[in-house]
């Protein structure tokens, strides 16, 4: 492929993000041995990107991206992509991803397409793969034009070994008051110790059924057994048992771990339509009837109370 193909690079408090070096993976299938630049917006390190596998890193730094919002940040990405030449745009489908995706693509007059979770080469030409209707159906998408902007849903793709050492080029982009209808007065991290919902490769989730907030202590004790992150059913959510931010489905995270493991959720479609393509999905509930068990790859009828430590133990004991 002729064109540069651009990843833009997303951080966190730990660096590079992980999704980014899985987005990258899928930069590197497209370009076929071709460029791949990333693209660096405000107060990310370049130099982690410049070490991440790609052929070049732009750089757009302004008082307006020294703060992320969605209008600046994107015409930061499109003003980079512009000056370079344009060419595919690949963002990881995060909750920013979301956000500065379609607005690259209006910048930059392209097509797009969200949330794809697998792709196909054929002589070339490159196939999108992407759930739909609530993951009831699967679409396959295949772009009629060069260029595009595509957002990558996270753990769908393997991370990119990256290596090397990039030159990073600095762009610049002009910005006026337009671009910041916004105004971001703080920002609140909350800090944990397991690992961030929608990028973690293990998920112990639990549904309604747990009964109160103190019932997520056996779904925690699976967790940290395992070093899994603590997801949660919209149910659980709105009983009050514990923070949306742990939230699961349609109507909250969508993710797409290695493991899944769903204690007391019954498996309502907006919970599976964001967690159905995780590659191990276990499920512990008490009805042998409930939808849950036609996704699971495991599945145990019975108690999470009494399941739940159990599972805990064996975990321990095989981790020993």
């Amino acid at each position: 492929m002729a064109s540069t193909v651009y990843v833009y690079a997303e951080f966190d408090a730990k660096g590079l993000r992980k999704t980014t070096r899985q987005v990258l993976t899928v930069a590197h299938r497209i370009a076929a041995g071709g460029k791949v630049a990333g693209v660096v917006v405000g107060p990310g390190d370049p130099a982690l990107v410049a070490g991440a596998g790609v052929s070049e890193v732009l750089t757009v730094q302004a008082p307006a991206v020294e703060k992320y919002t969605a209008c600046a940040y994107a015409k930061a990405i499109a003003g980079a992509v512009q000056a370079c030449g344009v060419g595919p745009v690949l963002i990881g489908c995060t909750s920013a991803g979301k956000e500065v995706a379609p607005m690259v693509a209006q910048r930059l007059g392209l097509a797009m397409i969200p949330d794809v979770t697998d792709m196909k080469m054929d002589g070339g030409e490159v196939e999108f793969i992407r759930p739909i209707y609530a993951g009831k159906a699967i679409r396959h998408v295949r772009p009629t034009e060069g260029n595009y902007v595509v957002t990558i849903r996270p753990n769908a793709f393997p991370d990119h070994a990256g290596g090397g050492s990039a030159p990073i080029r600095p762009v610049a982009v002009a910005f006026d008051a337009a671009d910041n209808r916004v105004t971001v007065k703080s920002l609140e991290a909350k800090v944990s110790t397991r690992p961030e919902l929608t990028e973690a490769e293990y998920i112990v989730s639990g549904g309604v059924a747990v009964g109160k907030p103190e019932g997520f202590k056996v779904v925690e004790q699976v967790a940290d057994a395992l070093g899994a992150a603590v997801g949660a059913s919209r149910a659980a959510v709105n009983a009050g048992y514990i923070d949306h931010s742990h939230q699961v489905g349609q109507t909250g995270k969508t993710v797409s771990p290695q493991l899944y493991i769903a204690l007391g959720i019954s498996g309502a479609i907006q919970h599976l339509a964001g967690m159905s393509t995780s590659k191990c999905i276990v499920a512990v509930n008490t009805d042998a009837d409930a939808p849950i068990f036609k996704s699971a790859h495991y599945g145990i009828v019975g108690d999470l109370f009494e399941v739940a430590p159990a599972l805990a133990e064996e975990i321990k004991k095989a981790k020993a």
